[in-house]
Parts: C-alpha cells; structure tokens; sequence
C-alpha cells in the first residue's frame, strides 16, 4: 500500500471542511421576497424590505415570514423608520411613500425631487437627498408635507445627521455639503 503524503491528507481535510461549510451556508434561512431586495429597515418585530418591483415585504422577525406586500412607487431604494411610520425612498417616480407601520399600508405619498435615494430623520423632519437634481428635500413629518428643497452637491448619496447638522455625501463632485438643521427642529 502506498505512503500518505502530508499533502495529501490537508487537500482532504480541506475537501471535508469545504463541504461542511457548504451544507452550512445552505441551511441557513432565507425569505422570499420582492425582485431585486434593495435595502432592509427594522421596526420593533417586523423588518421592512425594499423591492426594486415597487413594493415593500414586511417580515415578521418572530416567524421569519412576510406577512404583507406593500405597493408602493417605483424603485424603492431606501427606508427610514421613525416613530410609527417608514419613510420610503421611491428613486424612479421620485416620490416618497408614508407606510404606517401599526396597520402597514400607505398613508401618503410625497412628491419630492429627482431620484431620491436615502433619507435621514431627525426631530419632525425628514431629509430626502435627491440624486439627480442636486437637492435635498425637507419634509415636515407632522403634515408629510415637503417645507423646503435646499440646493447641495452633484449627486446627493446619503444623509448623516449629527446635533444641528445634516451632512450629505456628493458622489459626483466628491463633497459633502453641511446643512444647518437648528431651524427645523
């Protein structure tokens, strides 16, 4: 009988380790949801799932199911959670849709600029960056009503609030522009 080499016996060990791992991974749990699962929000139990086929999956967290669709506008790409509501960037109607998260549908939907894309909430209001206008629009989530569109950077990506300030990062021009929020509070 021939001799085992060292070689051998780690190409083997790797082999086995490779397919346990493999029947691992595999096992984990998954959810089917939308097309193309965008961005993921969590509100007490449920997670909200943003569906680039215009839709938002609740999911409740405790049985791992989704419990309802939501229609909401084309392309969402984003969720912003505050209070008992989901902010929903809808990046290809640029609107806005307003889920109330203690019945799950659509209260409101709020025209804001081009291609909305995140969203940051502080206080009463929400910050929507607008990517292909250049804007963030200010929403008053009291009356979900748009209170002001303020001009910023070339492609507004993401919103990062910190005290009285909105700081929103500009893909295109590489900046980030900083927005004085102190009035809006």
């Amino acid at each position: 009988m021939g001799k085992i080499t060292p070689l051998l016996v780690v190409v083997g060990i790797a082999a086995v380790i490779g397919i346990i791992l493999k029947n691992v991974i595999n096992k984990l749990p998954t959810i089917k949801v939308g097309y193309f699962p965008e961005f993921i929000a969590i509100s007490g139990k449920y997670a909200y799932v943003a569906n680039r086929n215009a839709s938002v999956s609740v999911i409740d967290t405790s049985t791992n199911t989704v419990i309802k669709t939501i229609p909401v506008g084309n392309g969402p790409s984003f969720i912003a959670i505050f209070e008992n509501y989901a902010y929903v960037a809808n990046s290809d109607d640029n609107t806005v849709s307003v889920i109330d998260t203690k019945t799950n549908t659509i209260i409101k939907t709020i025209k804001v600029g081009s291609s909305p894309i995140s969203i940051a909430i502080s206080g009463n209001y929400a910050y929507v960056a607008n990517s292909w206008d250049g804007t963030v629009s200010v929403i008053d989530t009291t009356t979900n009503t748009i209170i002001k569109t303020i001009n910023v950077g070339k492609f507004p990506a993401y919103i990062a609030i910190s005290g009285n300030n909105a700081y929103v990062a500009n893909r295109t021009d590489a900046t980030i522009s900083v927005i004085d929020i102190s009035g809006y509070k």
